[in-house]
């Protein structure tokens, strides 16, 4: 009978047919004092609220304390009050410490200002310290706090020991550490950052120590959440000038130590920069972002703007595994000038092991990135970077090569760096030359790399100085590529390569448009000098040992309005050779001439199309070359061609949400016209404030079209339901321990489904009818792989895991 009336409870409360049960009135205690507060907190009851009259309220020397009170309860301004805690610059403010987690209950703070407070001792925040407890700040300001001890950080706040921490609107400000942490240290541990702002907090004040990381966050070891939030004018002395995340290696590698995901935020000029006191020696990284060693970091529909730092000006990745979706990168910048080598403008990706990793071979950097754009400086009058005017990526040539501290270990292929970029522009992007050598690939630059590139767009982006090559793109030392359905336009180089620039490497080229490129810009160049306004293709000419191949097909593509030789081959007449082939192309020839492709080798005086079409490279000893199997073919006026894409792909990206997008485009023909709009220029960028789709058309003819959604959510690994406050994420595992995050589709408010390897093929479906995390319902589908689905509720910080094995 008792489980009758269980069930039949159960089966109203679904329809909402029970009456609701009073909630208890929490029982309030008045304060107005130092001395009142610090009686409070040991008397308060479970689920009792503390409420602070307006004031100032000095910390004891050695700051307010709860410990093992086993009672959950609120400590809040009253309304409309005034409350600073403050540490007078003389000592911690707070202590909230369990001995195990078991000892405590969540305890909210609202509405209270932590302001000066200071430490010298070690694993001690200057502000608050969190250790295995969980805290909620609701509305909350840390203020000039400081933490000085030998080494740790966390200038306002140190969260550690498996505690969870959920930090909702508050105000980050003038907090440091000479250390590490300016504002906030999170050491195995969970916190969950909801809106709110961390302003000029730093690492890199005068004394700090030389490789001082988190100008604002540092976490090891933890997880992060980033929702909603602005990183503005944080620093740091080396590297991570907003945020540092890290994660030990430990077995399984694929399974990360520290997980950090960032959605609907803005990180404007923040920096890696030292004090001129305390410089390292070596170049900074991760002007806004530095991810290491086993951690994986997602960033969706974010805006990085202006930051800054040697290498990779917004985001540095070492090792680790990030995911950027639906983003926007604009005026980001290295530090250095291009005399010292600066590189990855917006982004550096490197993987090379040392001699701490022994003989352990760690894997190289992964990065994806999908439907965002990678704009350059903008104007800035410092000189662009060296390397990767957007984007430079590296894998591990330590581990290929060998050094004299690093033993070789491994293939090729185990060794390359993964880039996949689908869906992502890239726009005025520079790279120059320095005293330190050429310049290459003015909006990436890629060495032992695999790189997937798709449905993309590079436009305006430029290699400049004595020997810089590949305006678009230098694929470099045993690289492979697979690129399709991808414009290159109006992008130059000085001497190599005005579009691409391919180096002993293999790439495979598809459906691909290069439009208006050139090689030595702005001059009408002799046949000589014109090296590949769209294409140049050279073996590795480097020692015996590392001397490398070039090869691969370039097929089913179109070139049009190229300044100059569209296509130049260099095969030296000894060594490596060049087995480029060229298959069922569309080729505009010059205004003055019909040569389309130099081969140095058998063609240097260079040749038509029909001398392509029937070129056959004779090599003696060495392998012969057909180079075009499918006849390539003449045009004689340009075709109506373009293409438009909406990055990001929704408004309401960033933080405050941006009511705009961009359209970039790129076009031959005519005349053009964009969402209505007449288009002066053949290439560029849009913004926009309207949802919908949006038609490039061309010669009258509509040639492509792109779809921009009304909300950010729409799009990505994060699925949001309810008022976008319900974040789900789906992250999966296959037999062989491989893991992935799957890719979300939004249907309602209220559902959605991910997807792995077939949009049309949802592996999990979910719903949430009350737009909570407790509301989740999960449904799956025909799948082998083992999948974990987390749900994290805005609105209370809570957050859900459910796992399938």
């Amino acid at each position: 009978m008792r489980a009758l009336r269980v069930l039949l409870f159960l089966t109203l409360a679904f329809l909402g047919l029970c009456p609701p049960v009073p909630a208890a009135t929490p029982s309030v205690l008045r304060v107005r004092n130092t001395a009142e507060l610090q009686n409070a907190l040991r008397s308060v009851r479970d689920g009792g609220v503390i409420e602070l009259a307006a004031g100032r309220y000095a910390a004891p020397a050695r700051g307010f304390s709860i410990s093992n009170t086993r009672k959950a309860f609120t400590v809040r301004a009253a309304a409309r009050a005034l409350v600073v805690l403050d540490g007078q610059g003389r000592g911690p403010i707070l202590r909230y410490r369990n001995n195990d987690r078991t000892r405590g209950k969540r305890v909210v703070f609202q509405r209270l200002t932590f302001r000066n407070g200071f430490s010298t001792t070690e694993a001690e925040a200057g502000g608050v310290t969190v250790s295995a407890a969980e805290a909620r700040f609701v509305d909350c300001a840390f203020l000039d706090n400081v933490a000085r001890s030998r080494s740790t950080g966390g200038g306002a706040m140190r969260v550690l020991a498996g505690s969870e921490v959920t930090l909702v609107n508050s105000v980050w400000r003038n907090n440091s550490s000479p250390n590490r942490a300016g504002a906030l240290e999170i050491l195995s541990s969970s916190v969950t950052i909801q809106g709110g702002e961390f302003t000029d907090n730093r690492t890199n004040l005068p004394g700090h120590k030389p490789t001082s990381p988190g100008g604002a966050v540092w976490v090891l070891n933890g997880r992060l959440l980033v929702s909603d939030a602005r990183f503005e004018r944080n620093q740091a002395g080396f590297t991570g000038g907003a945020i540092f995340a890290f994660g030990h290696w430990t077995d399984p590698e694929a399974v990360p130590r520290t997980e950090v995901a960032i959605v609907r935020s803005t990180f404007v000029e923040n920096q890696a920069a030292p004090d001129p006191c305390c410089a390292f020696g070596k170049p900074t990284s991760g002007g806004a972002l530095q991810v290491e060693d086993q951690a994986t970091v997602r960033v969706e529909h974010s805006h990085f703007l202006g930051n800054t730092a040697d290498l990779g000006g917004a985001i540095d990745v070492f090792r680790s595994i990030v995911e950027v979706n639906g983003s926007l990168f604009s005026a980001n910048r290295t530090l250095l000038s291009a005399e010292r080598g600066s590189a990855g403008g917006a982004i550096f990706l490197a993987s090379s092991d040392g001699s701490g990793d022994g003989a352990v071979n760690r894997r190289p950097g992964r990065l994806t990135i999908r439907q965002s754009l990678l704009q350059g400086r903008a104007g800035s009058p410092e000189p662009p970077a060296h390397a990767g005017g957007c984007l430079a990526a590296a894998g591990d040539e330590s581990r290929l090569y060998g050094t004299s501290t690093v033993p070789a270990i491994g293939t090729v292929e185990e060794n390359r760096a993964r880039v996949e970029l689908r869906g992502v522009v890239f726009a005025d992007c520079d790279v120059a030359s320095s005293s330190r050598g050429a310049a290459f690939g003015g909006a990436v630059q890629a060495s032992l790399v695999d790189l997937v590139m798709e449905d993309s767009l590079v436009f305006e982006s430029d290699a400049r100085g004595d020997g810089a090559g590949g305006g678009a793109l230098a694929l470099q030392r045993e690289s492979a590529a697979a690129i399709s359905r991808t414009t290159f336009a109006r992008n130059s180089a000085q001497r190599w390569g005005g579009a691409l620039f391919l180096s002993g490497s293999t790439v495979q080229v598809t459906g691909c448009n290069f439009f208006g490129n050139d090689v030595v810009p702005g001059v009408f160049e002799p046949l000589s000098d014109s090296r590949g306004a769209a294409i140049l293709a050279i073996p590795l000419l480097s020692p015996a040992e590392r001397a490398r191949n070039v090869g691969g097909v370039v097929s089913g593509s179109r070139f049009i309005d190229n300044l100059g030789v569209p296509i130049w081959d260099i095969d030296p007449p000894s060594g490596p050779i060049n087995e480029m082939r060229y298959d069922g192309n569309e080729i505009l020839p010059g205004p003055s001439s019909d040569r389309v492709y130099v081969n140095t080798f058998v063609s240097l005086g260079g040749g038509d199309i029909s001398a392509l079409n029937n070129l056959v490279v004779f090599r003696g000893l060495r392998p012969s070359t057909d180079k075009s199997l499918v006849d390539n073919v003449r045009l004689f006026s340009a075709p109506s061609l373009g293409t438009v894409l909406a990055v990001p792909p929704g408004l309401g990206s960033g933080a405050p949400a941006s009511p705009s997008t961009f359209l970039a485009y790129a076009w031959a023909g005519r005349s053009a016209t964009l969402a209505n709009q007449p288009l002066s220029a053949q290439s560029g960028l849009l913004e926009v404030s309207s949802a919908g789709i949006h038609t490039l058309a061309v010669n009258g003819t509509p040639v492509s079209s792109a779809e921009v959604a009304a909300s950010s959510c729409t799009a990505g690994s994060t699925l949001c339901l309810g008022t976008d406050e319900l974040l789900v994420e789906v992250r999966w595992r296959d037999a062989e321990g491989k893991t992935g995050t799957a890719r979300a589709v939004r249907l309602s408010d209220d559902a959605g489904y991910f997807w792995i390897s077939d949009e049309s093929a949802p592996e999990v479906v979910v719903q949430a009818p009350g737009g909570a995390a407790e509301d989740l319902r999960i449904f799956s589908g025909e799948t082998g792989l083992a999948y974990e689905v987390t749900a994290i509720d805005l609105r209370s910080g809570e957050r859900r895991t459910y796992r399938k094995p």
